[in-house]
Formats: C-alpha cells, structure tokens, sequence
C-alpha cells in the first residue's frame, strides 16, 4: 500500500512521502509541473477487466503493484492529446504516468536554473561564436558552425534525456545559424568587392598570374620590392 502525505512550503514547492520515502516537487508559479511521459500508449502493460472478473489472469499478476482503473477503448471518449500523439491517448494513463513521475522523480524540469542556461548558451552562440567566425578563415568556420551545431544539439537532448532538463533548442539554434550566415555573407560580399579591386587597379599593370598571387596573399601587395638570386636564360 502507498500513502501519500502533502505538505505545502510555497506556492513552488511541495513536500510529500510515498511508501515513507520523501519526495520533493518544484512547480512554477502556477503550482503546475511538466510530466515526462514514458511513451507513447500501452507504454505500461493493459489488462482486460474481463479478463480479471474472469480469473483468467494469473494470479499474483497484481502483487505490490499499483492499479489503475480505466476505460481506454477509443469510442469512449476518454482520449487525451499529448506530445506523443494527438488524440489517441488513454486518460488513465496519463494518471499512471504522473504516479511513476512521483515514485521516480522523473518529472521534467524547467526553472530559474534552466532559464540561465538558455542565457548561456545563447551568449556564447551569439557572441563567442561570432568573434571566431570573424576572426577564423570561412572553411574553418563552416567546420566549426557544423561541430557547434552537432554540440548543441547533443547537449539539449542529453540534458533532457538524461538529466530531465527541458532547455531551449530553436533560439540558440536560430542564433547560431544566423550568426554564422550574416558573418560569411558578409565576409563574402566584402572580399569579393576587395578582390574586384585589386584586379581592376593592376589589370593594366602587371600579369594576371601576379593578380591571382596577390588575391591569394594580400601581403604581397606593399611598396619595394623582393630581393632573389636568379638565373636568367637567353
């Protein structure tokens, strides 16, 4: 038998003893928590009422277990929509899924500390990353945009998978992407407009193979000359 016992510290907090065992729970400030469902229906394994009125079950079937009693025939009615599917979700087990969030603390969390981490994560995709793409040649930063993107990714499905920490995907996702697009447009743009330059200022001068040297290597393009030891045939 499971008892629970509730006691309130605040509208975000609540304290409760399952089986004697303390369990604490963080709601947001609406006194709500995020469920983290185990799976899609029949996740947790269905008996007929029939089948148990009946004593075809086999006994013992229920021991130290916890049952839930429900109608989950789909002309019922009682179909819930949850991130799993839409309207094919029995009600019952919605309830099933908040008891084993209770007994597992498996429940998701999305607090201040989550909040905060969005913030950092969202600094260093803005800002971090923009200052390496800026300073970094563009087939560097393209490999660095595609392992930042693979890093952020993996680390927001790990912190939800493993951690139950829902943090956000799409903003720092977005801001990466568009950092990374409006650094290299505009490096493109700009480079290329530096490139029509030179090529139109020593076009008249000296030979196309020299211009595509100094496109190569900016730096060669200064006042004097080189000094070199050289064999000249006639």
């Amino acid at each position: 038998e499971t008892t629970l016992w509730f006691s309130s510290k605040g509208p975000e907090f609540v304290a409760l003893k399952v089986a004697g065992k303390q369990k604490n729970i963080v709601m947001d400030a609406d006194g709500k928590v995020l469920l983290n469902f185990a799976g899609p229906a029949q996740t947790y394994p269905y008996y007929s009422f029939s089948d148990v009125a009946g004593g075809v079950t086999p006994a013992g079937t229920f021991r130290d277990k916890i049952v839930l009693v429900g109608a989950t025939a789909i002309g019922i009615g009682d179909m819930r929509p949850i991130p799993f599917g839409k309207q094919n979700y029995p009600g019952v087990e919605i309830h099933a899924n908040v008891l084993d969030n209770l007994l597992h603390d498996r429940f998701l969390k999305r607090g201040f500390p989550e909040e905060m981490t969005d913030l950092w994560v969202l600094l260093v995709c803005g800002v971090v990353m923009g200052l390496l793409f800026v300073s970094l040649r563009p087939m560097i930063s393209t490999l660095l945009y595609l392992a930042a993107l693979g890093g952020l990714v993996t680390f927001v499905y790990l912190q939800f998978a493993v951690e139950g920490r829902w943090l956000s995907m799409v903003l720092p996702t977005a801001t990466l992407s568009l950092n990374y697009l409006g650094v290299t447009s505009y490096r493109m743009l700009f480079e290329e407009k530096e490139k029509r330059k030179v090529r139109g200022a020593f076009s008249q001068y000296v030979a196309p193979g020299y211009i595509t040297q100094i496109l190569k290597d900016p730096s060669l393009l200064k006042l004097g000359g080189e000094q070199a030891e050289l064999t000249v045939m006639f």
